[in-house]
């Protein structure tokens, strides 16, 4: 098909990028981070065949994708991920997107473990043949640049032989995170920037972009540097500190009262609101304490109170939005609007997230671990 007008250039050189993150790429977030500069963002990974079969089967459960645009954010890149090239193909020609992404992304790159049982993600990398050939089909039958998103695989020089493989068939770019698919939660380890600046160097003129522990600004330049790649992309880093992208760098107080403006704006649920405030105040001496009784709140109010209430304070200033436009965050219904079949579901889903909770305690128990349970993930962008 005939690909669209922006340069690759315009795409992938020179930029800092926000990742896509899983469950925390919403449209509130993408514009939180271009306030304080990310140039490029990314949908949060949507695995295209799920999506569409939730969408002609409203009774499948399946994860729930809310895709949000607005004009301010581009380039914008769709990512996708899937061992088939129909659904994907299907999800990126679908009339929903035209005229609001530049880019279709491949995730080659999320090690959880859903993805590697599927063989997705990480997972396709195992079997490069069928991840050459379902690519290729993908860029001949897409409207837009496509690129890829992996990790190292096995060594540097089979990811090489991977990528060259998926350049030939007309891949347009590459993001590399320098870590295996088995580097994660306490086994994660530092990224390795020397086998990404390895990688780069067989890809002398073609674009390579660097994901990995950037966590603060100067990582930009000094990853850029060290690695020689085209562009830098921040992923978790930004979660904990968006202004990560801006030279000055913003207050605990600032992130959160911007961010919550955008979610006010844009309707995020309540609780994926939350979600970004914990992640925004981890670095608070009681960050741990708060985030426990952060998801007890229901309203705006409820939360700045209880930031108010930390020691030291985090005062969060609610700033006013637009002429006309009114706060479209969806909270939680009230316990007198809630019908018996919403009630008996949250207890049950109460109980499970008790019971998930009390077997990791046993197992870091049974482990000789003294350490609390911590339920957040660090591979939250699925890198």
């Amino acid at each position: 098909m005939e690909a669209v007008t922006i340069q690759k250039k315009d795409l992938y050189c020179n930029k800092k990028m926000l990742a896509p993150l899983v469950g925390g790429s919403e449209l509130s977030f993408r514009l939180l981070a271009r306030k304080y500069g990310a140039e490029v963002t990314f949908t949060e990974m949507c695995v295209a065949e799920h999506y569409l079969e939730a969408k002609k089967n409203s009774k499948k459960k399946l994860k729930e994708y809310n895709f949000q645009f607005d004009p301010s954010d581009r380039p914008l890149i769709l990512q996708l991920a899937g061992n088939k090239a129909a659904p994907i193909i299907e999800l990126a020609n679908s009339p929903d997107f035209v005229g609001k992404i530049d880019g279709l992304d491949i995730n080659c790159g999320c090690p959880q473990g859903f993805a590697m049982s599927k063989g997705i993600g990480s997972g396709i990398l195992r079997t490069p043949d069928l991840l050459v050939s379902m690519v290729a089909e993908i860029v001949k039958a897409v409207s837009y640049p496509v690129s890829v998103k992996l990790r190292i695989h096995e060594d540097v020089p089979t990811t090489i032989k991977i990528m060259k493989r998926l350049q030939e068939v007309g891949v347009s770019a590459f993001t590399l995170h320098g870590r295996e698919w088995w580097q994660k939660g306490e086994k994660r380890g530092k990224n390795n920037w020397d086998a990404i600046r390895e990688v780069k160097e067989n890809f002398p003129d073609f674009p390579i972009i660097g994901n990995g522990d950037v966590i603060r600004y100067q990582d930009f330049e000094n990853f850029k540097n060290h690695s020689k790649v085209d562009s830098i992309m921040s992923g978790y880093g930004a979660l904990l500190k968006p202004s990560l992208f801006s030279e000055k760098e913003a207050t605990m107080e600032e992130h959160i009262s911007s961010f919550l403006y955008f979610s006010r704006l844009h309707g995020n649920k309540w609780v994926d609101a939350l979600r970004h405030v914990a992640w925004m105040i981890k670095s608070h001496p009681q960050g741990a304490q708060l985030k426990g009784q952060l998801f007890q709140t229901k309203t705006k109010e409820e939360l700045l109170q209880l930031l108010e209430s930390a020691s030291p304070s985090v005062k969060v200033e609610i700033l006013p939005l637009p002429e006309g436009e009114e706060d479209k965050i969806i909270y939680p219904k009230t316990e007198g609007e809630l019908s018996s079949r919403e009630k008996k579901r949250i207890e049950n889903r109460k109980r499970k997230m008790e019971g998930k909770v009390d077997r990791k305690k046993r197992a870091k128990v049974g482990e000789g671990e003294s350490k609390e349970v911590n339920s957040e993930t660090t591979d939250v962008s699925c890198q």
